[in-house]
């Protein structure tokens, strides 16, 4: 049997789609944790992102470090937080929220950068003061949406590394192989 066949066959199995153990619970249980993370790093990256994007001083600086956390390895932070925090969801939530927080300052400040002078100065002319055009979304350009949704994307497949190796629950199960040898990848 070629792997394909063999993982059709393992999807059209019903055994695979009930319980506690199903792919449907397993899969709101791996949404569930990375949108805890995304939640949590972006009420910490945000604020950051905005300050930093509004005041426009030592951007630089913690853009270059922001890329420094966008460079680790999601395996390695994963391990990091293993071996401090022992096994369980909590490491995972700290491990993807440590993943989260750079993609989320780099975009918010890259975002908050990126907006027309002319734009800011409309907004000034129509007296809104600098937060006001930061609430009403003067300061935000379209495309500021999609870059935290872009960071968000690589936290859903960061998330399946830990459940695993943390002892907690995974959203893919180890197949049984009866009576076949395992075929080669």
């Amino acid at each position: 049997m070629s792997v394909i066949s063999l993982v059709v066959q393992w999807f059209a199995d019903p055994a695979h789609w009930s319980g506690p153990d199903g792919i449907p619970q397993r899969l709101v249980e791996h949404l569930q944790i990375s949108a805890e993370s995304v939640a949590i790093g972006a009420v910490i990256a945000l604020p950051i992102g905005i300050a930093l994007g509004h005041y426009g001083r030592f951007g630089n600086v913690a853009i270059n470090i922001s890329n420094v956390g966008r460079a680790l390895p999601s395996f390695g932070v994963l391990v990091i937080a293993f071996q401090v925090l022992g096994l369980g969801n909590l490491p995972i939530l700290v491990a993807l929220v440590a993943l989260a927080i750079p993609p989320m300052v780099t975009n918010s400040y890259v975002g908050l950068q990126e907006v027309d002078p002319d734009v800011k100065e409309a907004a000034r002319g129509m007296g809104y003061r600098e937060l006001a055009q930061l609430l009403r979304g003067w300061r935000w350009p379209p495309s500021s949406h999609f870059r935290l949704w872009n960071g968000c994307l690589s936290l859903v497949g960061s998330g399946s590394s830990g459940r695993p190796s943390a002892g907690a629950r995974q959203l893919s199960r180890p197949h049984k192989w009866k009576n076949q040898a395992r075929p080669a990848v």
